[in-house]
């Protein structure tokens, strides 16, 4: 039995979701997840909490021993400092910068990175750990590529949860100072996603004076067919382990605008991919318009 372990499972939270979903769509009659929203196995699906979940996870790791556990993130990680003779894969999804330290004990683990920059960062914690890189996968859909929509609005698009590490707190500020400082520009702010983080709250980060050119679409199961006629794909996050939408935005051929990390730095010859400092609201502001400004050479020169 494949033993799922993940904080939450709802598909719409992020790329751990999706890459349990389709593990578990692959192996269902032998697959099971215990989450804190959610406990779901061949033959039901029930409600849980972190009680429930907690009891499950030591029920299953107590009873049955030749169960495989796919752990999805960190918390789960703890109990198995001190238990050493169990089937246990980590799959590392993203990297906190401030949360890293559990893996200066976790050498009997078994870990595959989504990234082999994932891989540096955890060897930089502890150069012992047994890594195995297995690159996050990119879907293609031609449906969805980037399709010019030339009615004279920039329109400037957010996918992701929404969560402060997405940094949407930081695209908001930007797209606020882009307004004030290229006022002949008509432009739009598309954000799909959900999380943590409420529209209304977000909403209220806003001046009322710009509120209107700012759209919350929230969870979309399509959200590149939603945004297909975005100009602009911008990709704030303060980390990532993979950075899904970013990739999948240039499989796409969106012209993107990202943080300047090194998990986003394999595609820099591109004349529609470009960079701002990592949670600087100001250089994102100034890249935005650099965006707009060269948008029409790069369409001219094929995308």
């Amino acid at each position: 039995m494949l033993v799922h372990l993940i904080n939450h499972s709802a598909e719409n939270l992020g790329g751990a979701q999706k890459v349990l979903k389709l593990i578990y769509d692959d192996n269902e009659e032998h697959s099971k997840i215990i989450s804190f929203d959610y406990i779901k196995d061949k033959s039901r699906q029930r409600r849980s909490n972190y009680l429930f979940a907690t009891l499950a996870f030591f029920s299953d790791l107590i009873r049955k021993h030749s169960n495989t556990f796919i752990i999805h993130h960190l918390i789960f990680l703890i109990p198995f400092i001190f238990m050493r003779n169990t089937n246990s894969i980590f799959i590392c999804h993203n990297i906190f910068p401030s949360k890293n330290f559990i893996f200066k004990h976790l050498t009997h683990l078994k870990i595959i990175a989504v990234s082999s920059e994932v891989k540096d960062y955890l060897h930089a914690v502890n150069p012992k750990l047994n890594i195995t890189v297995i690159p996050n996968g990119v879907s293609v859909n031609e449906a969805e590529n980037f399709k010019r929509d030339d009615n004279g609005i920039f329109k400037i698009g957010f996918i992701g949860r929404l969560a402060k590490e997405k940094g949407i707190y930081l695209l908001l500020e930007a797209f606020k100072t882009f307004i004030a400082d290229n006022k002949h520009i008509n432009t739009e702010l598309h954000i799909v996603g959900s999380g943590e983080l409420d529209p209304q709250q977000l909403e209220n980060v806003t001046l009322s004076e710009i509120s209107n050119k700012i759209t919350f679409h929230g969870y979309s199961d399509a959200p590149f067919t939603l945004l297909k006629h975005v100009d602009l794909l911008v990709v704030p996050s303060q980390f990532e382990g993979f950075g899904l939408v970013y990739y999948e935005a240039l499989e796409r051929g969106h012209m993107v605008l990202a943080s300047n990390l090194p998990v986003f730095r394999k595609k820099t010859d591109d004349l529609g991919v470009d960079f701002f400092i990592q949670n600087d609201a100001t250089d994102l502001a100034h890249k935005m318009a650099n965006c707009r400004d060269k948008q029409d050479l790069w369409i001219t020169a094929g995308s």
